[in-house]
């Protein structure tokens, strides 16, 4: 464009100087005539050599207006085509301010989401831990009840250690001595696990906070996590990680005693060993409304009172049985 600019503006400059040329060449003419009249052929030839180089000019001004006129037109065709391309680059601006705003609301949203993410790992990381504490009860009553029954015990059923004597009572009816050696071994529960109320309040209290996804496999190490992570989420003060340390400290004897019987000790099943299938698990659900309520019986002289009225119908148990903790005790 400057290129173009500097071409017309030299081409009227040169044009203005042929014509001002011929301008002083006319006068050059007529002075000359007043002032040297001489013979009429010197003034002829002069006249002639003048003529000649004003009809040069003259043929030097139309070439010079020809390529000013086509460069006004290739001048014209340039802005056209810069206010086209001026044009199309607003438009692309344009587009660019949109898809920047598109991308703005795109990056936002993700942070939103990042934000939203980070805060459902956090929520899962509790409520795994809770699970974890709170299956500790759930894993206690069966441990108990499985080393108790021994090769009687059924994993699909539902089972609360409180009723643990009317198992006993009507499961082993028909055989008296897996009847007999299960007495044995109820017998060395009691002495052995002094239960008391406070205990079973820690842990209703921590089902109450759960939010009633799958039971977690239980291990030392899940517990330990657990533990310490509700204690720095201010979920688990101190008298509760001590009464969670007591309940993980009772799992692990229940562990060790389905152990003990697997290997044939004196106390186990009779006619072989005790069948250690992992234990099936219960309804969250009905488990938390079975910790919710019911009448408190409790340790008598530091061992667990575990005698109720009545046994349920197995098939109905766990639909009936909603007034129930987890262990049984008396205060």
């Amino acid at each position: 464009m400057k290129m173009i600019h500097y071409t017309l503006k030299e081409i009227k400059k040169d044009l203005a100087a042929t014509k001002s040329e011929n301008e002083v060449l006319k006068k050059k003419i007529r002075h000359q005539s007043r002032k040297n009249p001489g013979t009429t052929m010197d003034r002829n030839h002069d006249q002639n050599n003048i003529e000649d180089e004003i009809r040069r000019n003259k043929e030097r001004i139309a070439s010079l207006e020809k390529d000013l006129r086509e460069s006004l037109r290739s001048n014209k065709d340039l802005k056209d085509r810069i206010n086209a391309l001026e044009k199309e680059i607003q438009t692309l601006k344009d587009e660019n301010e949109l898809l920047n705003k598109q991308l703005q609301e795109m990056k936002d949203d993700n942070e939103s989401m990042k934000k939203r993410m980070e805060i459902l790992e956090k929520e899962n990381e509790h409520q795994k831990a809770v699970l974890i504490i709170v299956q500790i009860g759930t894993a206690i009553q069966r441990k108990l009840c499985k080393y108790v029954l021994g090769e009687c015990f059924k994993e699909r059923y539902f089972y609360t250690f409180k009723e643990i004597d009317i198992y006993v009572q009507q499961d082993l009816r028909h055989d008296k001595k897996a009847q007999e050696s299960a007495r044995k071994r109820l017998k060395e529960i009691r002495e052995k696990i002094p239960w008391n109320q406070r205990l079973v309040d820690s842990l209703q209290k921590l089902n109450r906070t759960r939010i009633g996804i799958a039971h977690p496999d239980l291990s030392s190490e899940n517990i330990q996590q657990a533990t310490d992570y509700l204690k720095k989420e201010n979920i688990l003060d101190k008298g509760m990680v001590d009464n969670v340390n007591e309940l993980k400290q009772l799992w692990k004897t229940s562990e060790e005693w389905l152990n003990r019987a697997a290997g044939g000790s004196e106390d186990g099943p009779e006619g072989g060993t005790m069948n250690l299938s992992t234990a099936g698990r219960q309804n969250q659900d009905t488990y938390a409304s079975r910790a919710a309520g019911g009448p408190k019986d409790g340790p008598e002289g530091g061992t667990m009172n575990l005698s109720t009225a009545g046994r349920q119908n197995q098939n109905t148990y766990a639909s009936r049985a909603t007034g129930g903790h987890y262990l049984h005790t008396k205060a």
